[in-house]
Parts: C-alpha cells; sequence; structure tokens
C-alpha cells in the first residue's frame, strides 16, 4: 500500500490542484455573474497560481526515455475548460470572447510528416484531441489558422505531443504575409501551453512558428484554441 501512495502521488497532488484550480475558476464566473468583479479578478488569480501548481508537478518513470514529464490529469478537458473560462472572464463585456475561433478557421502548415493524411494540418483545429498534426523532421516549421474573420484574439492554447518545442513563437497577421511576433515561449516539457496575447488590433491569422524541437522529430501538436473576439462583434 505504502508503494501504491508513493507512485500515485504526483497523480494525486496534480488531481487535487487541477480540481482546486477549478473551482476557484468557477467561483470567479460566479461572482463576475454577481456583479463583484474585484472577487472574481482576486479567484482568477488564485486558479491560475493553482494552475501552474498543477502543470508543475512532473513524475520520473522508471522506463521512461524521455525523463521526467508533466502529469497529466484530464488533459483537454479541465485545461481547456479552464483557458476558455479565463478568456470569458478577460473579455467579459465582449460578446464572444470565450469562443474558440480557431475551429471555424482554416489551417495549414508549412510540412506535414511523410506526407501522411493522418497528420495534416486541418487536424490541429477539428476540435479534437484524439487527432494531430505533425511536422517534418526540422526546426523551421510552423502551423497556422486563418481565421473565418478578423478578430481581436486574447489567448492561444497549443496542446502538444511529446514531439514539441524548446523555442517557438505565436505570431499573428493580417494578411498571411507580414507577421508579428507576439510572444516567444520557451517551455520546459511538454503539455498544454496557455498564451495570453495583449495586442488590441485584429488579426485574421495566427501561427506557431518553431524556433527550436526538443526531439529529433518535427513538432506535433493535438489541438490549436485561439479564443477572442471577431472584430464585428
Amino acid at each position: 500500500m505504502a508503494g501504491f501512495v508513493a507512485d500515485a502521488g504526483p497523480w494525486l497532488d496534480a488531481t487535487a490542484l487541477w480540481g482546486r484550480a477549478a473551482v476557484s475558476m468557477v467561483d470567479a464566473l460566479a461572482a463576475r455573474v454577481d456583479g463583484d468583479a474585484d472577487r472574481s479578478q482576486a479567484l482568477l488569480a488564485d486558479s491560475r497560481t493553482l494552475q501552474q501548481q498543477a502543470e508543475a508537478v512532473r513524475v520520473d518513470p522508471s522506463r521512461n526515455a524521455w525523463g521526467k514529464a508533466p502529469v497529466k490529469v484530464g488533459d483537454g478537458v479541465l485545461d481547456a475548460f479552464l483557458v476558455q473560462a479565463d478568456t470569458m472572464l478577460q473579455l467579459w463585456d465582449s460578446a464572444g470572447g470565450g469562443e474558440n475561433l480557431a475551429l471555424t478557421g482554416t489551417a495549414s502548415a508549412s510540412s506535414v510528416e511523410q506526407d501522411l493524411d493522418r497528420l495534416a494540418a486541418r487536424f490541429v483545429n477539428d476540435g479534437s484531441t484524439g487527432t494531430r498534426w505533425a511536422s517534418s523532421y526540422s526546426d523551421d516549421e510552423w502551423v497556422q489558422v486563418k481565421l473565418a474573420a478578423p478578430a481581436k484574439v486574447a489567448a492561444v492554447t497549443l496542446a502538444w505531443e511529446s514531439a514539441c518545442a524548446t523555442e517557438y513563437l505565436v505570431e499573428t497577421s493580417d494578411d498571411g504575409v507580414h507577421w508579428t511576433t507576439a510572444a516567444t515561449l520557451t517551455p520546459t516539457a511538454c503539455g498544454t501551453d496557455v498564451i495570453r496575447l495583449t495586442g488590441d488590433q485584429p488579426v485574421s491569422y495566427v501561427r506557431m512558428q518553431g524556433v527550436k524541437r526538443r526531439t529529433g522529430w518535427g513538432y506535433s501538436i493535438y489541438e490549436m484554441g485561439i479564443y477572442g473576439t471577431p472584430a464585428s462583434s
């Protein structure tokens, strides 16, 4: 029993932290509905802190050539809810603020691993974490989503497979030709990255531009989410 508790410890710890983060987020939404913006912001800050703590929990399996790995609890479910709720709170007074705009966009990429259709760019925004996009085996690869309509983007989420990046850029564009770097990321492990953007100008494209791979494979992303407000709203 002691051995089981020790082995299960990281998952139990992560589950408790994700659960508390979700409760704080739900309370933050309830406070905002009640008109208490200050309490909502305080609860939102608590939730973000708990999420960071949960994301930091690691496990080191004895037969794992990749080394320490993040503990996944409700991956693609809890984290997706939390970023959507977070964005909704940030854009409370803007219609459609919590909507995942990527779902109605069109994805394209610099390459697809071995030209396999099951790894094509269209799977990066199909709303399913059971599919994925994967690139060819080089650092300078990208995947992007052209939005159905220009939008003010508040957050981007990237749910990485184990072939992730040690450095990448999130870029935005009006025309798909000229790009602005919205964020530079250097994640310490593969997982779901939540990138909050501060630009207030509508954009039509959002891109993950790889800088350096973590493995000898290419880049692989289960799902790319883009949250914001359509410019026409």
